[in-house]
């Protein structure tokens, strides 16, 4: 049976989310990591998962080397377009996060936005030996986590609607503390048409997440609550995790 994230991204779910972002959005985030990950020019970055690049292409023309892997396909050909456009040091290709085919390849790796915990524990798990295994020895991961237990759990709304663009979309959740897991059933509307589609997303406590990268191999030093190394605390809206490779 297909997991959900197999099938979630394309169509109409692609279109919300391009039209969710704004550029001033792509150049705010890119700032994060560069202060957080603190990288000399021309370090090789990888952006896993990258969407459709907006964020390494952004890091890309401020001089960084930088790869990208996604499972939507769509999303990665219009990175690689948009790459050649800009005739900047980026590639993109079509992947699973949970095997890498690089090791000791990268300086530092990303996974931003609403993109860890999407599979089973072991999955989690599975994606953050990967990413330990392409970074060089020295590199730096960092994770962002909006969904982290502290910051989520405490503020969700369980029915909300949202425009974006000319989409209409109705997210309807559901926590089960038994597995730990946020159902989230979203149908998009458009010109009077309905999608659904549910996602499912991993809610793991700040601890958890901090056990999870040491048994990938790596040692945390920084878990912050903005990108100006606010502490990390009940009141923060997401996790940053910085960890290195020793």
């Amino acid at each position: 049976m297909a997991e959900w994230w197999q099938t979630f991204f394309e169509g109409v779910a692609l279109d919300m989310w391009r039209a969710a972002v704004r550029p001033e959005q792509n150049s705010a985030d890119a700032d994060r990591i560069e202060s957080l990950l603190e990288l000399p020019q021309g370090a090789r970055m990888l952006d896993a998962p990258c969407g459709f690049g907006r964020v390494a292409l952004e890091l890309a023309q401020r001089g960084y080397r930088v790869s990208g892997v996604d499972i939507a396909a769509p999303y990665v050909a219009e990175a690689q377009t948009r790459a050649r456009e800009l005739g900047v040091q980026a590639e993109f290709q079509v992947g699973d996060v949970r095997r890498l085919p690089w090791e000791n390849a990268f300086d530092g790796v990303f996974c931003t936005g609403n993109s860890f915990a999407y599979f089973d524990d072991a999955g989690n798990q599975s994606f953050l030996r990967s990413a330990a295994q392409a970074l060089s020895p020295g590199g730096k991961l960092l994770l962002e986590c909006p969904m982290v237990a502290e910051s989520i759990l405490s503020r969700v709304q369980m029915n909300a609607w949202y425009q974006i663009g000319e989409i209409y979309t109705l997210a309807k959740r559901d926590y089960d503390p038994l597995t730990g897991r946020l159902q989230v059933e979203y149908t998009f509307i458009v010109d009077g048409k309905f999608d659904r589609r549910t996602a499912s997303y991993r809610i793991y406590t700040c601890r958890q997440i901090i056990e999870m990268v040491q048994a990938a191999g790596l040692e945390v030093v920084g878990t912050w609550g903005a990108k100006d190394r606010t502490p990390f605390t009940l009141s923060s809206g997401e996790l940053l995790l910085v960890a290195r490779k020793p």
